[in-house]
């Protein structure tokens, strides 16, 4: 498991068919949404001045796995021990 892409869902299933292709999102302090825990996350549509809020149902691992930048820096950090 080696995430690219954060498997985000909508709270609101409405708010994913008001984002258009060529909005721009920005998922502001995700990282610290991940680290403490928290399993809503928002995200900001630059293009139209909106709010949504997302949710994710990782496990803790796979947060781990995330905030490392994947498995290979954490492979790496635990040979270098």
């Amino acid at each position: 498991m080696n995430f690219g892409i954060l498997p985000l869902e909508f709270v609101d299933p409405a708010d994913y068919d008001r984002v258009e292709q060529g909005n721009i999102l920005v998922l502001d302090r995700i990282r610290d949404a991940l680290h403490g825990g928290s399993r809503l996350v928002t995200v900001d549509n630059t293009t139209k001045g909106e709010r949504y809020e997302l949710t994710h149902h990782l496990s803790p691992r796979q947060i781990e796995v995330i905030l490392a930048g994947g498995l290979i820096p954490i492979f790496k950090s635990r040979l270098s021990l």
